[in-house]
Order: C-alpha cells, then sequence, then structure tokens
C-alpha cells in the first residue's frame, strides 16, 4: 500500500514539473519569436544570460542556507525531545529537508529573477 502511494506521488510531482516546463517553455519560445519579429533577438539572449547568472547562484545560495537552517531546526528539536522514536530513517529525512529546500528555493528565485528585469 505504501509503494503504491510513493508511486502515485511520484507521479504527480513529475506530472506537474513537465506542465510547469511546458508553460514556460512555451512562454520563452513566444518571448523569442516577438523579438526575433522586432529584430531584437540579442535582447532577448542578453535578458536570459542575465536571468541565469543571477538565477543559478542564487538558486544555490538559497538552497543551502535553507536546507542548512532545516538541519538545525531538526538538531534543535532532538536537542529539545528527550527521547526521539520515528519510523523515518535520518537518510529519508534528510532527503525530504533537501527536496523541500529545493523545491522553496527554486519557487523563490524564479519569482525574483522573473520580476528582476530592467
Amino acid at each position: 500500500m505504501k509503494k503504491k502511494k510513493h508511486v502515485l506521488l511520484t507521479a504527480v510531482i513529475v506530472l506537474f514539473v513537465l506542465v510547469a516546463l511546458f508553460f514556460t517553455t512555451v512562454n520563452y519560445i513566444a518571448d523569442f519569436l516577438w523579438f526575433q519579429e522586432v529584430g531584437y533577438t540579442s535582447v532577448f539572449f542578453t535578458k536570459l544570460v542575465s536571468q541565469l547568472k543571477l538565477g543559478i547562484p542564487a538558486f544555490l545560495i538559497c538552497m543551502v542556507l535553507t536546507w542548512v537552517y532545516l538541519r538545525g531546526l531538526k538538531r534543535s528539536y532532538y536537542k529539545k525531545v528527550e527521547t526521539v522514536t520515528s519510523s523515518v530513517s535520518e537518510k529519508t529525512i534528510n532527503g525530504i529537508a533537501l527536496a523541500l529546500s529545493a523545491i522553496f528555493s527554486l519557487l523563490t528565485t524564479l519569482t525574483v529573477i522573473t520580476t528582476l528585469w530592467f
């Protein structure tokens, strides 16, 4: 039963990511075609490169800081609670923390970088 839930959750996440990538790709293609039509493809590529140059380091920094914060929360929780009995392994908890920090960082970076074009 757990395996079916895990497979279903994974399928939903993959479907969500594919739909998001599809709409993002459609927007970039539409922007590229518009810039090409008006003869400013260099401006489009300058915008794209600028967003990548700012976005990738911002994503990595935000992800690392969020992951460190979540690990600190876990560590302080374990100090406050004297007995920790869990059916979930530490590796799984760390993986979930890493995934949550990556998702949070991606959403934050995309929100900031897409609106930060002057």
